[in-house]
């Protein structure tokens, strides 16, 4: 009878050993303090602060390792569109078209000439560069540009 009473009382100390050993990992444990009294927490957060700020300006510049070179701006990707259908209109402009044609092809065409530097792709919002432009290289299958901006829009994607 006295076995089951000391196994009785070695499970009661077990249990209590158990219980006391969550309570100590379940207990709060605050961060160990610096020596000028600032949570070293708070020097984690700087570092990690300091590492944003390195992948910043790695994101800005080219990664030297890959020597790889980055333009300050990037250049207009429509820049080269843009100066093709200038010279596809100059160039047709300066080949014998006939005159009604060649009329046609310089009404569209905006006021301050036909210069591809200044050009830019709102001027092709309005469709009078577009009309312009098939008039010079195929002008049977455009007889008459539209008034309106959206009918000359309408006239561009048809032909």
């Amino acid at each position: 009878a006295a076995e089951p009473e000391q196994a009785g009382k070695a499970d009661d100390v077990a249990g209590e050993q158990i219980q006391t050993d969550k309570k100590e990992e379940d207990s709060f444990h605050p961060p160990p303090r610096a020596s000028g009294g600032d949570v070293v927490q708070d020097q984690d957060e700087e570092e990690e602060e300091e590492e944003e700020e390195e992948e910043e300006d790695i994101e800005v510049h080219a990664s030297p390792e890959l020597g790889l070179r980055r333009r300050s701006t990037p250049p207009d990707p429509w820049r080269l569109a843009l100066r093709w259908i200038c010279a596809v209109i100059k160039d047709r402009l300066e080949v014998p078209l006939p005159v009604a044609h060649a009329k046609r092809v310089r009404a569209l065409l905006p006021l301050g000439g036909l210069d591809p530097e200044k050009l830019k792709v709102d001027d092709l919002s309005d469709g009078q560069v577009l009309c312009a432009l098939i008039i010079a290289v195929k002008p049977e299958i455009l007889p008459k540009a539209n008034p309106v901006a959206l009918g000359r829009i309408s006239q561009f994607l048809k032909a």
